[in-house]
C-alpha cells in the first residue's frame, strides 16, 4: 500500500488493500473498515513476538512493548470506518496546451455498508475550461468515471489546483489534482536538448 500523504485514500491500496499473506483468513485486508480483527496493519503493530520465525511484529524493531496508545487510537478509527466513501484522481498533476484537454481517472472506494449512488462534481476550474464525466455517478457497482478537463484558446497559462466532489447519502468527500496550462511546451525526442 502506498503511505505517502499526498496519495488519496481511494487510492492508496489501505482501505481492503491486498495482502501478501492473509494469515489464512481470506477476510482479512490491511485494513478491513469496521473490523480491528481482520486489520491485519493494525494486528502487525499489536504484536511483540520478536525476531524468530513467523514474527509479524511492525515495526521490526527490538521491542517489547506495544505502543497501547496508538494502537488505540488506530482501533477507533477503524471502528469509525462506516457508512462512508473515498475518492481519488489520476494522474495527477497533468500538463495541456491551451484548447486541448486533460483525462483524469476517479476512482471510488467505500466501505460495504455504504449502497448510496455518489454524484460527481468538479470545482476550481480554470477560466474558459469546462468538465465532464463518463459517467457521472459512480457505486459500489461502478467504481470509476473519466473526468475531462477542456480547455480553449482563453484558458490562461497557469497553476491550477482543481477538486472533484463526491457527493451521496449524506456524506461528502472530495480530492484536489493539480492542471498545469502552458502555452509554450517544447517537445523532442528523448535524449535530445532543446534551447529555445
Amino acid at each position: 500500500w502506498d503511505a505517502r500523504i499526498t496519495t488519496p485514500t481511494a487510492l492508496a491500496g489501505l482501505i481492503n488493500g491486498g495482502l501478501a499473506n492473509d494469515f489464512g483468513d481470506p477476510a482479512n485486508h490491511v485494513i478491513t473498515p469496521a473490523s480491528p480483527g481482520h486489520s491485519v496493519l493494525l494486528t502487525r503493530d499489536s504484536a511483540r513476538d520478536g525476531f524468530g520465525g513467523g514474527a509479524i511484529q511492525m515495526p521490526p524493531i527490538d521491542s517489547t512493548l506495544v505502543d497501547s496508545a496508538a494502537t488505540n487510537v488506530m482501533t477507533q478509527w477503524i471502528l469509525s470506518l462506516t457508512n462512508t466513501f473515498w475518492i481519488g484522481a489520476t494522474p495527477d498533476p497533468q500538463t495541456v496546451v491551451p484548447g486541448n484537454n486533460a483525462i483524469y481517472t476517479i476512482s471510488y472506494l467505500a466501505t460495504s455498508d455504504f449502497t448510496n449512488d455518489v454524484n460527481l462534481s468538479a470545482g476550481n476550474l480554470p477560466p474558459g475550461s469546462g468538465a465532464s464525466f463518463n459517467p457521472a455517478v459512480v457505486n459500489n457497482t461502478t467504481t470509476n468515471s473519466t473526468l475531462i478537463i477542456t480547455t480553449s484558446g482563453a484558458t490562461p497559462d497557469g497553476t491550477y489546483s482543481l477538486s472533484v466532489v463526491g457527493i451521496g447519502g449524506g456524506v461528502t468527500n472530495s480530492d484536489t489534482m493539480g492542471l498545469e496550462v502552458i502555452s509554450n511546451i517544447v517537445y523532442g525526442q528523448p535524449g535530445t536538448m532543446l534551447w529555445t
